[in-house]
């Protein structure tokens, strides 16, 4: 079985750590009330928009390719004589 699916998987882990640490960070800044009082939410910067869709790009590519790979090589060792 291939692991390309599991690589590609494991590039899109540092993607969502990043992600959810400025997220932390942001929220922080926010304060513990901020959603509390009626203040406006934080705007999100759209380059955390965007390292978001390309985890999110990159996991689901990643999943898919796996399970595409562990079909043809449940495939293969069925057919195998």
């Amino acid at each position: 079985m291939r692991k390309r699916g599991f690589f590609i998987f494991l590039i899109s882990m540092p993607l969502w750590i990043i992600d959810a640490l400025w997220f932390y960070e942001l929220s922080k800044k926010a304060g513990p009330f901020a959603y509390a009082l009626g203040s406006p939410e934080p705007s999100v910067p759209p380059l955390l928009n965007n390292i978001k869709w390309l985890a999110l790009l990159l996991s689901l590519t990643g999943i898919c390719i796996s399970a595409a790979d562990f079909a043809s090589w449940i495939r293969r060792r069925l057919w195998r004589p």
